[in-house]
Protein backbone atom coordinates (compact mmCIF):
# COMPACT_ATOMS: atom_id res chain seq x y z
CA UNK A 1 0.00 0.00 0.00
CA UNK A 2 2.01 3.26 -1.26
CA UNK A 3 0.97 6.60 -0.86
CA UNK A 4 2.01 9.80 -2.17
CA UNK A 5 2.66 12.79 0.50
CA UNK A 6 3.16 16.15 0.08
CA UNK A 7 4.51 16.22 -3.67
CA UNK A 8 7.88 14.70 -2.73
CA UNK A 9 8.25 10.95 -1.69
CA UNK A 10 6.51 7.98 -1.63
CA UNK A 11 5.43 5.68 1.34
CA UNK A 12 5.23 2.20 1.22
CA UNK A 13 2.93 1.55 4.46
CA UNK A 14 3.69 -1.84 5.03
CA UNK A 15 7.74 -1.75 5.22
CA UNK A 16 7.87 1.72 6.90
CA UNK A 17 10.00 2.86 4.29
CA UNK A 18 10.23 6.39 2.42
CA UNK A 19 11.65 6.24 -0.86
CA UNK A 20 13.04 8.99 -2.39
CA UNK A 21 12.43 10.90 -5.73
CA UNK A 22 12.84 9.16 -8.61
CA UNK A 23 15.17 12.05 -10.34
CA UNK A 24 17.64 14.26 -8.76
CA UNK A 25 16.23 17.98 -9.26
CA UNK A 26 19.23 20.84 -10.60
CA UNK A 27 19.17 24.31 -10.59
CA UNK A 28 18.30 24.32 -14.00
CA UNK A 29 15.00 22.12 -14.18
CA UNK A 30 11.81 21.77 -12.27
CA UNK A 31 10.85 18.74 -10.07
CA UNK A 32 10.22 15.71 -12.31
CA UNK A 33 7.92 14.07 -9.56
CA UNK A 34 5.04 11.79 -9.25
CA UNK A 35 2.30 14.36 -8.30
CA UNK A 36 -1.86 13.68 -6.95
CA UNK A 37 -1.62 9.93 -7.02
CA UNK A 38 -3.33 7.93 -4.28
CA UNK A 39 -3.59 4.33 -4.21
CA UNK A 40 -6.28 4.01 -0.99
CA UNK A 41 -7.19 6.21 1.96
CA UNK A 42 -4.96 8.53 3.44
CA UNK A 43 -4.90 7.08 7.48
CA UNK A 44 -5.21 10.19 9.53
CA UNK A 45 -2.01 10.19 10.61
CA UNK A 46 -0.40 10.40 7.54
CA UNK A 47 -3.03 13.55 7.13
CA UNK A 48 -1.72 15.41 10.27
CA UNK A 49 1.59 14.99 9.02
CA UNK A 50 0.54 16.34 6.12
CA UNK A 51 -1.02 19.19 7.76
CA UNK A 52 1.78 20.29 9.71
CA UNK A 53 4.50 20.53 7.01
CA UNK A 54 2.33 22.30 4.59
CA UNK A 55 2.35 25.83 3.42
CA UNK A 56 6.03 26.58 4.45
CA UNK A 57 7.87 28.55 2.99
CA UNK A 58 11.84 28.88 4.26
CA UNK A 59 13.18 30.83 1.12
CA UNK A 60 11.27 33.91 0.85
CA UNK A 61 9.17 33.75 -2.38
CA UNK A 62 5.79 33.40 -1.03
CA UNK A 63 5.67 30.07 -2.47
CA UNK A 64 5.00 26.47 -0.76
CA UNK A 65 8.38 24.33 -0.37
CA UNK A 66 7.13 20.93 0.23
CA UNK A 67 9.03 18.92 2.75
CA UNK A 68 9.34 15.03 3.15
CA UNK A 69 11.44 12.38 4.97
CA UNK A 70 12.79 9.18 4.38
CA UNK A 71 12.02 6.89 7.22
CA UNK A 72 14.87 3.91 7.33
CA UNK A 73 12.46 2.09 9.87
CA UNK A 74 12.64 0.41 13.32
CA UNK A 75 11.09 1.62 17.11
CA UNK A 76 13.16 4.53 17.26
CA UNK A 77 15.09 5.22 14.00
CA UNK A 78 15.54 7.42 11.43
CA UNK A 79 14.66 9.93 9.50
CA UNK A 80 16.37 12.30 6.85
CA UNK A 81 14.37 15.00 5.44
CA UNK A 82 14.28 16.23 1.84
CA UNK A 83 13.27 19.58 1.04
CA UNK A 84 12.05 21.40 -2.66
CA UNK A 85 13.40 24.72 -2.65
CA UNK A 86 10.27 26.29 -4.78
CA UNK A 87 12.85 29.66 -5.89
CA UNK A 88 15.47 27.50 -7.05
CA UNK A 89 13.81 24.25 -7.68
CA UNK A 90 16.37 22.42 -5.81
CA UNK A 91 15.81 18.93 -4.16
CA UNK A 92 17.71 19.14 -0.41
CA UNK A 93 18.39 15.56 0.83
CA UNK A 94 19.86 16.71 4.11
CA UNK A 95 22.65 14.05 5.82
CA UNK A 96 21.74 14.61 9.58
CA UNK A 97 19.97 11.37 11.58
CA UNK A 98 16.67 12.35 13.48
CA UNK A 99 15.08 10.01 15.85
CA UNK A 100 11.61 10.32 15.30
CA UNK A 101 9.79 8.77 18.41
CA UNK A 102 7.94 6.36 16.82
CA UNK A 103 6.48 5.93 12.79
CA UNK A 104 5.25 9.72 12.20
CA UNK A 105 6.31 10.97 15.18
CA UNK A 106 8.49 13.61 13.22
CA UNK A 107 6.53 14.51 10.77
CA UNK A 108 2.90 14.81 12.72
CA UNK A 109 4.32 18.02 14.94
CA UNK A 110 3.98 15.92 17.94
CA UNK A 111 7.67 15.19 18.65
CA UNK A 112 8.96 19.17 18.94
CA UNK A 113 11.48 18.65 20.84
CA UNK A 114 13.35 16.41 18.03
CA UNK A 115 11.79 18.25 14.82
CA UNK A 116 10.03 21.70 14.70
CA UNK A 117 9.42 24.42 11.83
CA UNK A 118 9.15 28.13 13.07
CA UNK A 119 10.97 32.01 12.97
CA UNK A 120 13.19 31.37 15.44
CA UNK A 121 15.36 34.33 15.12
CA UNK A 122 12.27 36.40 14.31
CA UNK A 123 13.09 37.41 10.66
CA UNK A 124 10.17 37.02 9.09
CA UNK A 125 10.77 33.68 7.60
CA UNK A 126 10.84 29.97 8.69
CA UNK A 127 13.42 27.91 10.01
CA UNK A 128 13.80 24.07 10.80
CA UNK A 129 14.98 23.59 14.62
CA UNK A 130 16.42 19.42 14.67
CA UNK A 131 17.74 17.08 17.10
CA UNK A 132 20.60 15.21 15.26
CA UNK A 133 22.43 11.66 16.35
CA UNK A 134 19.99 10.46 18.88
CA UNK A 135 18.66 7.26 19.52
CA UNK A 136 15.73 6.82 21.81
CA UNK A 137 16.22 10.51 23.40
CA UNK A 138 19.86 9.23 24.07
CA UNK A 139 22.69 11.96 22.55
CA UNK A 140 25.76 10.44 20.29
CA UNK A 141 28.53 12.25 18.96
CA UNK A 142 28.04 14.40 15.93
CA UNK A 143 30.28 12.77 13.14
CA UNK A 144 33.26 14.82 12.57
CA UNK A 145 32.75 14.79 8.54
CA UNK A 146 29.64 16.37 9.78
CA UNK A 147 31.27 19.03 12.34
CA UNK A 148 33.57 20.10 9.35
CA UNK A 149 31.22 20.23 6.70
CA UNK A 150 28.03 21.99 7.75
CA UNK A 151 29.68 24.18 11.01
CA UNK A 152 27.48 22.57 13.68
CA UNK A 153 28.97 20.71 16.62
CA UNK A 154 26.23 19.89 18.72
CA UNK A 155 22.74 17.46 18.76
CA UNK A 156 20.71 20.89 18.29
CA UNK A 157 20.84 22.76 15.05
CA UNK A 158 19.10 24.95 13.23
CA UNK A 159 18.16 25.76 9.70
CA UNK A 160 18.01 28.91 7.37
CA UNK A 161 18.36 29.70 4.25
CA UNK A 162 19.90 33.23 2.82
CA UNK A 163 19.44 33.71 -0.74
CA UNK A 164 18.72 30.28 -1.72
CA UNK A 165 21.37 28.87 0.34
CA UNK A 166 21.03 26.46 3.15
CA UNK A 167 22.90 27.68 6.60
CA UNK A 168 23.29 25.61 9.22
CA UNK A 169 24.33 25.80 13.05
CA UNK A 170 24.07 25.00 16.26
CA UNK A 171 21.21 26.18 18.48
CA UNK A 172 21.27 28.68 20.36
CA UNK A 173 18.61 29.46 22.91
CA UNK A 174 19.90 33.63 23.02
CA UNK A 175 19.32 34.04 19.22
CA UNK A 176 16.73 31.61 18.26
CA UNK A 177 13.41 31.58 20.12
CA UNK A 178 12.10 27.92 20.00
CA UNK A 179 8.27 27.92 20.90
CA UNK A 180 7.12 24.33 21.40
CA UNK A 181 3.52 25.32 19.96
CA UNK A 182 1.70 22.94 17.94
CA UNK A 183 -0.58 25.63 16.84
CA UNK A 184 -0.04 27.44 13.00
Amino acid sequence: MKFILPSIITIDLWACQVDQPQETVSQSSAPKVERDTVYEEVPDLMEESMQYTKNRDFDGDGKEDPIGFDYTGGAHCCYKMILVLSSTKDTIYYPFEMDGGYEFGIVDGSNLTHFSIGDFDEDGLEEIFMSIYTYNAQKYPVPKSVTRKYKVHSNYIVFDFKDGEMITEDYDSTKHHLELNTNR
